[in-house]
Formats: C-alpha cells, structure tokens, sequence
C-alpha cells in the first residue's frame, strides 16, 4: 500500500488514501483506523433505508423500481433461475429479495440490522420463497446468486470475507455486485475499500470467478461487476 493523496472525507475529516500496487483498490485510512475502538456493527447501522409512515403504494412503487436491477442479469446471463437461490446480501430494506422471489426458487434476504425489512414487511405481503437471516450460517443450501449492491465497499477486508464465505456458495455460482467508485461524496467512516476495474478483477479471480462484465454508471460514480464462479 502507498499514499495516493492526502483527501478530505464528506463530514470534512482528513484522511489519507491509499492505494495497492498490486490490485490497485484504494482504501480509506479513517475508516480502517476507527475500527480500533469502534464496533463495525454500529459503524455500518443506518437509518438510511428506513421511510417516515411508508405504505404499500410507495414500498410497491420501490418494489418496482428495484425488479429492474434484475432486468440487467437476466439480459446478460441466460439460466433456470427458477431452479436457483438467490442472496440479497447486506440488503438493507430487502425490496430485492422481494424482487428476486418471483423469479428464483428461494430468496433470501442476509441482513444484520432488520429495521427496514421489518417495515416493508409491515406493508407487503411477504412472498412464501423469502427468508429473511442474519448471517449465511443461516442458509442450509449453496447459493447460487450472490448478489451485493453497495456492500462490498462497506466490508473492511472484502477478500477475507469472501475466502470465509466460499462454503456457501454453489460451484457455479453467479456475483453480481455494484460500488460505488472513488468519488469525494462516498468518502464515509463506513466505505473502507474503492473498487475499479483492476482490483474488482483481482479480487474474484483469487475465489475462481470468471468476469462477465464490469460496467460503470458514470452519472452516479458506481462500479459494477458480474461475474461466475468456475466449477470446482
């Protein structure tokens, strides 16, 4: 690792950037060095996707809005995805998972913090396929599709996590994941890692993933990858 630049984070807190030589992902020093004396648990809870006296029509609306995040891996990639198992890691609110149980044999949602899922489920009807767990010890069976929209970034050691994890996942396992690039605005206490086309496909590479794509959201600053674990 090596100083790519001395940066100023959203709250005005310096911090220094650094980047690998080898993989290139740049990663926070604030955000690593807080978790000294903080709990990563109360780092990462937000009241973000919790919505003031939310009703069905708006969850619906939401619910709608996320089915089209599917839309991008059923274009790319032709599979039985009624056969499969779907992960909404890390999926806050979990209006994926809600999503992904038309479509899937079993839906999950894996979150720490049930806040949000909890009120969606106060105003949707939860679909029969969906399991709402904590942890991936949870799940009994591999799953076949793991999919992390803004998550990664908000796990300090992405490649330790993901080497812990392998157990979990089928051979064939799909990994489509979205973060959001080095940008001022997503310097946070909660984003330890920077993910760009290198060192996103570095890092699938070292748990057997063969890339599909990575694509860039250029009007958000977000980075995407899809990619399929090879057969073991």
């Amino acid at each position: 690792m090596f100083r790519l630049e001395r940066a100023c984070d959203k709250d005005g807190n310096e911090c220094d950037i650094l980047q690998c030589g080898a993989c290139f992902a740049l990663s926070n020093s604030r955000a690593h060095d807080l978790l000294h004396n903080s709990d990563i648990k109360e780092v990462q809870r937000t009241d973000f996707y919790i919505s003031s006296g939310l009703t069905k029509t708006q969850a619906q609306l939401e619910l709608d809005s996320k089915s089209t995040i599917l839309d991008y891996l059923f274009r790319k990639l032709d599979l039985p995805y009624h056969d499969l198992t779907f992960c909404d890691f890390g999926g806050g609110s979990g209006l994926v998972a809600y999503a992904a149980a038309k479509h899937f044999r079993k839906s999950y949602l894996c979150e720490f913090d049930m806040r949000s899922a909890e009120q969606v489920l106060s105003v949707l009807d939860r679909p029969r396929n969906l399991d709402i767990v904590q942890s991936l010890d949870e799940i009994a069976e591999p799953v076949d599709v793991m999919f992390m929209w803004h998550v990664l970034e908000h796990i300090p050691n992405p490649l330790d996590f993901l080497i812990s994890a392998e157990r979990h996942f089928s051979k064939n396992a799909i990994f489509f994941v979205q973060c959001p690039g080095f940008r001022p605005e997503a310097i946070v206490d909660c984003h330890y890692t920077f993910f760009n086309e290198p060192s996103f496909r570095n890092l699938f590479n070292k748990i057997g993933v063969k890339e599909v794509e990575i694509g860039f959201d250029s009007s958000n600053g977000f980075v995407s990858y899809l990619g399929m674990r090879s057969s073991v």
